[in-house]
């Protein structure tokens, strides 16, 4: 979706990761939904590590809250994905259960 997007900036509010703190995604699950989906996943969504300092177009710049947003929802993907690469072979689905419980 987004390769055809020319000015994704404009769409921010539309797929931006919607808020932890009032309990939207209700489980560990939910939120993984969302990452798992090509909605989670805009293009760039890491800066560039050849051009340094420059942002992802799909983010607003200087926009604290929402490199904040975005940085909270990272914030638990990461911690999947470490789970995941540090496990063997646990499945995404057994990962997301031990977060569970830690909730």
């Amino acid at each position: 979706m987004f390769k055809l997007v020319k000015w994704p900036v404009v769409l921010w509010n539309v797929y931006k990761p919607r808020n932890l703190g009032t309990g939207e995604y209700g489980m560990v699950n939910a939120l993984w939904g969302v990452w798992d989906s090509e909605l989670g996943k805009p293009e760039g969504s890491r800066k560039d590590k050849n051009v340094t300092g420059k942002f992802p177009l799909w983010r607003p710049k200087n926009d604290s809250m929402a490199r904040k947003t975005w940085s909270n929802f990272e914030f638990f993907i990461k911690k999947i994905n470490e789970k995941k690469d540090s496990s063997g072979s646990k499945s995404i689905a057994e990962i997301i259960d031990e977060f569970e419980v830690l909730r």
